[in-house]
């Protein structure tokens, strides 16, 4: 049985930035929608606000789980579990975030949740070393 940490959301200090940038597209879009209606500038804020309601979303729901058995993560509202068999081995490089290579020789990348790197990886490899 793994004892180490086994949830990881997002970092506070993301979401925070995210929610920031969502609330100053909302503002100046309601700002130039009052003043001058719909025009090409409002919409862009609007759509830009869209993005950022999405980005507050994602950023909340967002995670990387280590079971017993598999490992969970969701990004991108997609879902995917990796059964803990099934990894060969967890690795990290600068630039490309942690990444696990499966039995039939594809590599999963997981997703980047603004923890850092090398730590991440090495509670995976702790989690894989458990029995």
């Amino acid at each position: 049985m793994y004892g180490g940490r086994t949830h990881f959301r997002m970092v506070p200090w993301i979401r925070i930035l995210i929610f920031l940038i969502a609330s100053g597209s909302i503002a100046a879009a309601a700002y130039c929608f009052s003043k001058g209606g719909l025009t090409w500038m409002c919409a862009f804020f609007i759509g830009f606000s869209m993005l950022g309601v999405g980005g507050i979303i994602e950023s909340f729901s967002s995670y990387i789980i280590l079971e017993d058995s598999e490992i969970r993560y969701r990004e991108s509202f997609r879902r995917t579990a990796i059964p803990k068999s099934d990894i060969v081995r967890v690795t990290w490089e600068a630039g490309c975030g942690v990444s696990l290579l499966r039995n039939d020789g594809t590599w999963a990348k997981v997703p980047d949740l603004g923890h850092n790197s090398q730590s991440l990886t090495n509670s995976i490899r702790a989690w894989l070393r458990a029995a």
